[in-house]
């Protein structure tokens, strides 16, 4: 990380650490390709909040008991990567905010909470293809998004 920094700083735009993940290496291509109008955007469609059918195949897999603690699991994973996540948007730390929002979208994804996880890689992407000097921003959608997610990961775990 702190090599990664530096080049950030020296001012490169993207910085792939070793060793390198090709789903890691195509994203940043993708990204690229995109900020350079060579590519179609991601769709802009909004995913629903919860999709359903994964939710329906963890309980049913899973059984209630082994399902209520993932998502147990899965808002203490985000009571610790939300505020980090937080954080370094506020602090402007690009590298810090990609990794964060990837790990946070791929959570969300795993267990269905379809619209967070959309919204997080577009931020994340949105960051790997920006100029390093932009301010990084996050919409209130995400915001609100997160909240719902984790009271409905909340209420699964509860019930």
């Amino acid at each position: 990380p702190e090599d990664i920094h530096r080049y950030l700083e020296a001012g490169l735009s993207h910085v792939i650490a070793k060793p390198v993940k090709e789903d890691k290496l195509m994203a940043v291509v993708a990204n690229l390709r995109i900020a350079l109008g060579t590519s179609p955007s991601p769709s802009s469609t909004p995913a629903p909040l919860l999709d359903q059918a994964v939710v329906a195949a963890h309980r049913q897999l899973l059984g209630a008991k082994k399902f209520k603690a993932l998502m147990h699991s899965f808002s203490e994973v985000y009571d610790e990567l939300w505020p980090a996540l937080q954080n370094s948007l506020e602090a402007q730390d690009r590298y810090d905010t990609v990794e964060i929002a990837h790990k946070l979208a791929g959570a969300c994804d795993t267990l269905g909470f379809s619209r967070a996880s959309q919204l997080l890689r577009k931020l994340e992407s949105s960051i790997e293809a920006a100029a390093p000097d932009l301010p990084i921003q996050v919409s209130q959608i995400l915001l609100t998004t997160m909240e719902a997610s984790l009271q409905q990961a909340r209420k699964f775990a509860e019930s």
